[in-house]
């Protein structure tokens, strides 16, 4: 904030996620002060009125996740079936922990185009997986020696009608 006031722009920022869930649902990505305040706003209303765990589950169904072509892969059930040919249900813990890892940078953590940053990102999620006693040491390791194991091209359902998708 004190980088922005000094340059009388928004060159720099940080959001909490329901901010990001309500600039990505809501409003557009200009860097305005009206807009930030906007996204404040709606996001202080939506922290008072819904639970974190509601917040996660519309912010991870919604978040960017890679591209195919000209169609976005958005939220997790997506881009499970996108890398992983499977539903989200069906995931070992080291690709879900992949797909966490590219919510931070999709094309930077793209296990096709870039995997050894993608490897390195999915320990990571791996590590903060044990550390929250979610796996233990020995699931931990044994997880971190398996490759990254996508799908070669990556499909998504072809959407016919993605106006009117977006629409609803």
């Amino acid at each position: 904030m004190f980088v922005n006031v000094k340059s009388g722009e928004l060159s720099q920022g940080g959001s909490t996620l329901t901010q990001q869930l309500v600039r990505n649902q809501f409003l557009d990505r200009r860097k305005k002060w009206a807009r930030k305040f906007n996204e404040i706003g709606l996001a202080l209303m939506i922290e008072a009125r819904y639970s974190k765990t509601v917040i996660l589950e519309a912010y991870l169904n919604d978040v960017y996740l890679g591209q195919h072509g000209a169609q976005s892969v958005h939220g997790v059930g997506a881009a499970a079936e996108f890398y992983f040919g499977r539903d989200l249900e069906a995931l070992a813990p080291q690709e879900m922990a992949l797909l966490v890892g590219m919510i931070q940078g999709p094309s930077l953590y793209d296990p096709r185009r870039s995997p050894t940053n993608a490897l390195k990102r999915r320990n990571l999620v791996l590590r903060e997986m044990q550390q929250a006693g979610l796996l233990s040491a020995l699931e931990t390791k044994s997880q971190q020696r398996l490759g990254l194991n996508v799908t070669a091209g990556g499909a998504i359902a072809r959407n016919r009608y993605p106006g009117f998708i977006e629409l609803v």
